[in-house]
């Protein structure tokens, strides 16, 4: 009996051990690895999702999002974060804008605004940040249009890190006409920015 009990408090004492250090070593990374992500300072594969999609004028429209890897220095401390827009569900006539971002992270509280027009001039679409409720859009003629970006679902939230503080939209506008400015809302209707168009381009502070 004695020399049972000292083994079952040997093998008791080993199994703790074991759980201890599976806690300590083991679960975070597995954790943090999961659907493809990693903990900050590590690399992360290409990975790509489709954040909405529909369809304008009898043609399908979508937009995209991926996230890779930006090696320095033979590190991984930063990932690429890029959003496609199709207006045309096509290769003709899309884009894409793209900002660096912190590995493990997403674009910070701070950002504003990136969006661009489509080359014939027929829809703009571009991410803003999470504090932006609405965009009103001023035109060329004085036409005023007030956009409300969307959320990535939640089901995508709650997977990938790198789409938090991401907000989007996608608005088609009459031929011949050019966006002039974008203002910038928050939800209680403040003015956070407003952003003049340089060349088909609404570019401001996104923290790459």
């Amino acid at each position: 009996m004695t020399v049972n009990s000292n083994h079952r408090w040997a093998y008791g004492l080993l199994l703790l051990a074991l759980a201890f250090f599976a806690a300590l070593y083991g679960i975070p990374p597995l954790v943090a690895n999961s659907d493809s992500e990693t903990v900050s300072g590590q690399c992360i594969p290409h990975h790509k999702v489709k954040l909405d999609h529909g369809e304008h004028g009898g043609r399908p429209w979508r937009i995209n999002a991926s996230i890779e890897k930006i090696e320095r220095h033979g590190g991984c401390s930063y990932w690429f974060l890029k959003v496609q827009f199709l207006p045309q569900g096509m290769a003709p006539g899309s884009w894409t804008e793209g900002w660096g971002i912190p590995a493990g992270g997403h674009l910070p509280d701070t950002a504003t605004i990136d969006a661009s027009e489509e080359e014939e001039g027929q829809a703009i679409g571009g991410v803003v940040g999470s504090r932006v409720h609405s965009v009103i859009l001023s035109f060329s003629g004085a036409r005023k249009v007030v956009v409300h970006p969307k959320d990535p679902r939640t089901g995508l939230l709650r997977r990938f890190i790198w789409l938090h503080g991401l907000r989007f939209f996608l608005y088609f506008f009459r031929a011949g006409e050019h966006v002039r400015t974008a203002k910038l809302l928050d939800a209680k209707g403040n003015t956070i920015a407003t952003v003049h168009s340089q060349e088909g381009e609404l570019i401001g502070f996104m923290g790459a």
